[in-house]
């Protein structure tokens, strides 16, 4: 496991390949599956939470903004409860019961969506499939109501 040394300055050192790296470089790094350890150079103490989330926040940025807004504010409103609900539900247990909890991930993703009260993905779709079969509806009664006038992007034989 490559062991990043943190200097004050905040620049990072790879003590494997012995050269400064960047969160960029970290990242790529990571989605390579590389395992790594970032410590403070002068206490020794770990810190590879803090790069992580140093990382994911570089990530938000340069993506325009991946994690919706109000995951976000959810998060924050939640005072860290929320995070510490997800952090313990995937290391409390056996390693087969903590394998089958990462196997679970959508369902825990999406009740905690459920928790900060956010629609998931799948609940977004349901309501388009809804809205779409309404207008369908709509139009139908519309068409059998007024043959002479159509609806939706058409424009009206009068």
């Amino acid at each position: 496991m490559p062991v990043i040394k943190r200097y004050p300055n905040r620049k990072l050192y790879d003590t494997e390949a012995k050269r400064y790296v960047s969160l960029e470089q970290l990242s790529a790094m990571i989605r390579q599956g590389a395992e790594l350890q970032v410590v403070e150079h002068e206490s020794g103490a770990d810190v590879t939470n803090t790069i992580l989330t140093q990382i994911i926040l570089e990530q938000e940025k340069q993506q325009g903004g991946v994690l919706p807004r109000s995951l976000l504010m959810g998060l924050i409103r939640s005072g860290g409860a929320t995070i510490d609900h997800m952090r313990h539900s995937f290391l409390d247990g056996t390693p087969r019961e903590s394998l089958q909890s990462l196997l679970n991930l959508d369902e825990r993703i999406a009740a905690v969506l459920h928790t900060l009260n956010i629609p998931t993905q799948q609940e977004f779709q349901q309501l388009h499939d809804q809205l779409d079969a309404l207008e369908r509806r709509l139009d139908g009664l519309l068409a059998a109501d007024d043959p002479t006038v159509t609806y939706g992007d058409e424009q009206s034989d009068k």
